[in-house]
């Protein structure tokens, strides 16, 4: 009964694809379905968002195509993600990546991704160091 509930109330909700600006790809790592802060420009559960602070729920499904669903009542929409939105996904997916980031060989990643790791470990560091105390 609870999945046929949680079912019912995503099927309310709005999708949006999303088209990779010509040049750009989407690459998916291997927690792909983020869910995403748009407030504050985070994603991902180890940023600290949860269903429940998520404005909308990212997921690249291939390397010219995202979907967002969003987690207010709306209309359904196409749109065309600039080549720097298309970074900024792509950066998330790293960020939260457990271990492996997938992306067509030549598509360049290769040379950023590592730039990336190194910020999530920094955020993970920082996020652990100032993480609020239980009461």
């Amino acid at each position: 009964m609870r999945g046929f509930r949680f079912s019912k109330a995503l099927s309310a909700r709005s999708l949006e694809l999303i088209t990779a600006e010509e040049g750009s790809e989407f690459l998916i790592g291997d927690i792909p379905a983020l869910p995403f802060d748009e407030e504050r420009s985070i994603a991902g559960w180890d940023m600290g968002v949860g269903i429940n602070q998520a404005d909308s729920i990212i997921f690249p499904l291939t390397p010219r195509l995202l979907i967002r669903m969003h987690l207010r009542i709306g209309q359904n929409r196409k749109s065309v993600a600039s080549a720097v939105d298309v970074d900024n996904y792509n950066r998330l997916q790293v960020l939260n990546a457990r271990q492996w980031a997938y992306y067509r060989p030549g598509s360049g990643f290769a040379r950023r991704i590592p730039n990336w790791k190194t910020e999530r470990n920094m955020v993970i560091a920082n996020r652990s160091l100032s993480a609020p105390t239980g009461s």
